[in-house]
């Protein structure tokens, strides 16, 4: 065999063994690595829905607060939120919850 055939097996060789090291790099990064594919799709799945539950809880507070300025001015407000939600009543009332099934 002449020098140039071993010269283009031993090359041929050299990269094959060298494109094996990349796919099975590649292959790793893309499934087995910290930052792998498959977390930063997750990640991105679970940051799109941090952020609406972000949302809703913004808009939540701002209505809670509206409703809670209510019951500070009026007293009226107030007492009727009591009775409703806590069951309040005066001294001389009976209450009575009807619960639907």
């Amino acid at each position: 065999m002449n020098k140039f055939a071993e010269t283009v097996i031993k090359n041929s060789y050299l990269r094959n063994k060298f494109l094996i090291v990349l796919v099975f790099f590649i292959f790793w990064v893309l499934l087995f690595d910290e930052n792998s594919l498959i977390s930063q799709i997750s990640s991105k799945k679970r940051l799109k829905k941090l952020k609406v539950d972000r949302e809703f809880y913004i808009q939540k507070i701002k209505a809670d607060s509206v409703r809670l300025e209510n019951l500070k001015k009026n007293k009226k407000n107030l007492e009727r939120f009591a009775r409703e939600n806590y069951y309040m009543k005066d001294a001389d009332e009976d209450v009575y919850v009807i619960v639907k099934e």
